[in-house]
């Protein structure tokens, strides 16, 4: 989960500064690498970057609700799910973080439903 927070993260951040970035000629973000390697349009590249946010999101949200499972399998006591959950919490309060991050950037559309969120 920890790693699929991060890659959510991380795209989003790339979603979010490419336009920066590609003005001061770095050339080391995610959106600017697709233009380039898959000869995909600036409104393609975003659309891809989208994709793989909803899928990730998606893919964290089925980690998450094997937690019970999980922490059964391991006989942990409510005590003991108590630190459990609260970093399932953190790390979704990470990916909502950017999600909800206002921005003047016309670049950065609404990537997630939220009925993905509730």
């Amino acid at each position: 989960m920890r790693y699929t927070a991060a890659q959510v993260d991380t795209i989003h951040n790339s979603l979010c500064s490419a336009e920066k970035e590609e003005a001061r000629g770095e050339m080391h973000n995610l959106l600017l690498i697709l233009e380039r390697r898959e000869h995909l349009s600036r409104a393609e590249a975003v659309e891809e970057m989208c994709r793989m946010i909803r899928s990730r999101t998606e893919r964290f949200l089925v980690l998450e609700s094997l937690l019970p499972g999980l922490c059964d399998g391991f006989r942990l006591t409510e005590a003991q799910r108590v630190p459990v959950f609260g970093f399932a919490d953190a790390l979704r309060a990470v990916m909502r973080g950017d999600y909800d991050w206002p921005s003047s950037r016309t670049i950065v559309p609404r990537i997630v439903d939220d009925e993905l969120w509730r």
